[in-house]
């Protein structure tokens, strides 16, 4: 899941430096800056600047296979910039760029993959000719995710190599109020010191659940606790 922007709070008034870029961390230094957040890469200056609005423009799909992850779709904005590169530097006519950028916009983010815009009704007027240059040309085209998350690492240990600048100013003022669900889950993931190494709250509820034999009593006692409460 997505990091929530009260835990980025939560550690921003803890004096954490929080630093964002390339996909969802892009939206949230954008979001969040005014609270201390810091956003590195062109992506961020784009949300940061109204040009990207949509929310689905960073999301991509993707597994954890055996030789690591492997991506199954393409964020929007990688789309944006390799359709324009490939306009500029002449892979596709201009007019198809841009039909086939409505097009990605149409594609739901988790089926949006350059086998689909090629095969939509946008890339009908291509040629064969103009899709095998595209094809050839594309693994070398700007991945502005990948270009944000390598510069995010430099800035990361550039904070770590500045020694006391890697944590972050309090701001006076600007401790929010913590709600239930919040201090629910700060709860939950609290760990305990056990024989083998600190244990989860959450990792020791699932231990129960499976291992206890009177786990369903001891969650239905819980349950009535915590409403009563």
């Amino acid at each position: 899941l997505p990091t929530w922007h009260k835990e980025i709070l939560y550690a921003l008034d803890s004096g954490v430096r929080v630093v964002g870029a390339a996909a969802v961390g892009a939206h949230r230094a954008a979001e969040l800056a005014s609270y201390g957040m810091e956003g590195v890469g062109s992506i961020f200056r784009r949300v940061a600047s109204g040009e990207l609005e949509r929310d689905d423009e960073v999301l991509g799909d993707w597994e954890m296979g055996p030789d690591g992850i492997r991506l199954l779709s393409a964020p929007l904005v990688v789309m944006r910039d390799v359709l324009r590169a490939a306009a500029t530097e002449r892979i596709l006519p201009e007019t198809a760029t841009l039909e086939l950028t409505r097009a990605a916009e149409g594609l739901f983010w988790r089926r949006r993959t350059w086998e689909a815009l090629l095969e939509s009704d946008a890339a009908t007027a291509l040629s064969g000719s103009d899709i095998e240059r595209f094809r050839e040309w594309l693994p070398g085209a700007p991945d502005p995710v990948r270009a944000d998350a390598e510069a995010l690492l430099r800035r990361v240990k550039e904070l770590a190599e500045s020694g006391g600048s890697v944590h972050a100013e309090r701001r006076t003022g600007t401790r929010r109020e913590r709600s239930a669900i919040f201090r629910s889950l700060e709860e939950r993931d609290r760990p305990v010191d056990s024989s083998t190494g600190p244990l989860r709250q959450w990792c020791i509820g699932d231990m129960v659940t499976f291992a206890h034999p009177e786990a369903e009593d001891l969650n239905a006692r819980a349950l009535n606790r915590k409403l009563v409460l």
